[in-house]
């Protein structure tokens, strides 16, 4: 578990997933909407699929970077003893 009690895991992941589930239903509006042949329609879903993991990523960075502060170097911070 986190010692940061402003940091939840559930929040977390519903917003992660929530995100993706969003621009999964938003591509599934333009697929209705366009009502593409299977070629470009495979092509829409993939391009979503791609976007919805990318989406998801971003999110999750997001909310881990506002709760443990911001990591640029890609090493965990580690405090100097007292």
């Amino acid at each position: 578990m986190s010692d940061d009690p402003s940091f939840s895991f559930a929040r977390h992941a519903l917003t992660s997933l929530g995100s993706a589930a969003l621009v999964l239903a938003a591509v599934t509006v333009v697929v209705l909407a366009v009502r593409p042949g299977p070629g470009l329609g495979l092509l829409i879903v993939g391009v979503g699929i791609v976007m919805a993991v990318a989406v998801m990523a971003a999110v999750s960075r997001r909310t881990v970077r506002r709760a443990f502060g911001d990591d640029t170097d890609g090493h965990e911070r580690v405090d100097p003893p007292t």
